[in-house]
C-alpha cells in the first residue's frame, strides 16, 4: 500500500506561529497532487509548510485513493507571500481553489455544449443526446426543442433530466459538473423574450417558429475536478448562489502566453513554490489559472506526472491582475533561485517526492 506522510517544518518569521495552531487544515487543502506509480511500488511525498520555529511534528495522513495505478493526495505548496500574508484569517488561508460550486457554474459559463439524459417516454429508461444550452440568471440552463423532439416528448411523461457538462482545459485536465432538476417548458411570453436574449448571447439569432423554450432547474449538482476523481454534491441553492470565476474568458490565453512566452518561469514555479529541486523534471506546463492560483502539470524524467496546485498569495480580480501577479511571482522565484532573499517576502511552503 502506498504510504502518504507529511512533515511540519518551521521556515516562517517570528509572528507566523498565529497561523500554526491551523497548519493541519491549511495542509490538507493547499494543493491536489497526483503521481502516477508503478502497481505495487510506494511512494514518499513530503510537504513542509511555514510555521513558529518551536513547531515540527508528523502529520496523519489524509484521505486519498489509488485508481487505475493512481495515487492522488492532497499536500501543500506555498507561494511567496509577505510576513503580513502569513498572519491572515485562516478561512483565507483554507481556499487555495474555487469551491466545487464555484467550479460548476463556471464550467457551464464556458461551456456550450453538453449532455442531457431523460427518461424513455416508452420505457423510462435513461437517453442521452448531446445538446446546446445557454444560461437563465440563477445559472439554471436552457434548451430549445422542436414539437417532436426526443426530449420534447420524453419530459411530457416525466420531466426529471441531467445535463452533463465537460471543460476542454488547455492541459490534461477535464473538470465536469452534473446538474439534476427538473425540465419545464415555457409558455410565459415575457420570460421567452428574456430567453432569447440569454440564447442569442451564446448562438445568435435563429429562432424556429415551431421551437420551444424548456428550462431545467438545477435540485442538485455534482462536480469533479478531473476524469476518475472524487465527486462532491451540492445542493441547488449553493449552486446557483455561486458565481463563475472571473479569470474564466481569459484564463486560456493566460495558459497559452505562461507556457509559449515564459516557459522558464513556469518551471522556475515548480522549483521555488512546488519545492521540486531535487527532481529531476521532463516537462513542465501550466493547465489553468484562476482567481485563487494556477495549476502546473508536472512530467519527470522517470515518467511520473505530477498535478501541482500552486495559489497567489491574494486574490485577483481580472486578467490585468492575475497577470501583474505572476510577473511577481515569477520575479520572487527568479531571485529566489540565485539566492537573492526579496526583502520582506517569507516563502511560506513546498513540496517534494522522493523514493
Amino acid at each position: 500500500m502506498a504510504t502518504v506522510t507529511f512533515r511540519v517544518q518551521s521556515s516562517l518569521p517570528e509572528g507566523a506561529g498565529a497561523v500554526a495552531s491551523n497548519c493541519k487544515s491549511a495542509v490538507g487543502r493547499s494543493v491536489e497532487s497526483v503521481c502516477v506509480v508503478r502497481s505495487g511500488s510506494t511512494r514518499k511525498f513530503s510537504s513542509a509548510i511555514g510555521v513558529s520555529s518551536k513547531s515540527s511534528s508528523e502529520l496523519q495522513p489524509f484521505l486519498f485513493n489509488r485508481r487505475n495505478g493512481v495515487v492522488k493526495i492532497r499536500a501543500a505548496a506555498g507561494a511567496a507571500a509577505a510576513p503580513s500574508a502569513a498572519l491572515k484569517s485562516t478561512a483565507e488561508q483554507r481556499q487555495v481553489r474555487p469551491s466545487p460550486a464555484e467550479t460548476a457554474r463556471t464550467i457551464v459559463d464556458i461551456c456550450t455544449e453538453g449532455t442531457l439524459s431523460t427518461l424513455s417516454e416508452n420505457d423510462s429508461w435513461p437517453t442521452a443526446t448531446a445538446v446546446r444550452f445557454a444560461l437563465d440568471a440563477d445559472g439554471n440552463p436552457v434548451f430549445r426543442f422542436p414539437s417532436a423532439a426526443l426530449h420534447t416528448r420524453n419530459v411530457a411523461v416525466d420531466n426529471r433530466a441531467s445535463l452533463h457538462v465537460q471543460l476542454e482545459q488547455p492541459g490534461r485536465q477535464k473538470p465536469q459538473c452534473t446538474l439534476r432538476g427538473r425540465i419545464q417548458k415555457v409558455d410565459d411570453a415575457d420570460f421567452e423574450k428574456k430567453l432569447d436574449i440569454f440564447w442569442e448571447r451564446r448562438f445568435g439569432a435563429e429562432r424556429v417558429q415551431d421551437d420551444a423554450y424548456f428550462v431545467l432547474t438545477v435540485e442538485q449538482a455534482l462536480q469533479s475536478q478531473d476524469m476518475g476523481e472524487e465527486e462532491v454534491w451540492m445542493s441547488g441553492a449553493d449552486y446557483s448562489s455561486a458565481v463563475a470565476d472571473p479569470l474564466r474568458d481569459f484564463a486560456p490565453k493566460i495558459v497559452e502566453d505562461m507556457n509559449r512566452k515564459h516557459w522558464e518561469d513556469v518551471r522556475r514555479f515548480t522549483n521555488i513554490y512546488a519545492g521540486l529541486k531535487q527532481v529531476e523534471v521532463e516537462e513542465v506546463s501550466m493547465t489553468w489559472v484562476d482567481r485563487l492560483g494556477f495549476d502546473l502539470h508536472v512530467l519527470t524524467k522517470k515518467r511520473e506526472m505530477l498535478e501541482i496546485r500552486i495559489p497567489f498569495t491574494r486574490e485577483v480580480a481580472d486578467e490585468r491582475d492575475a497577470r501583474s501577479s505572476l510577473t511577481i511571482m515569477a520575479q520572487i522565484a527568479w531571485e529566489r533561485e540565485r539566492s537573492l532573499n526579496p526583502p520582506g517576502v517569507a516563502f511560506v511552503g513546498s513540496f517534494s517526492v522522493s523514493s
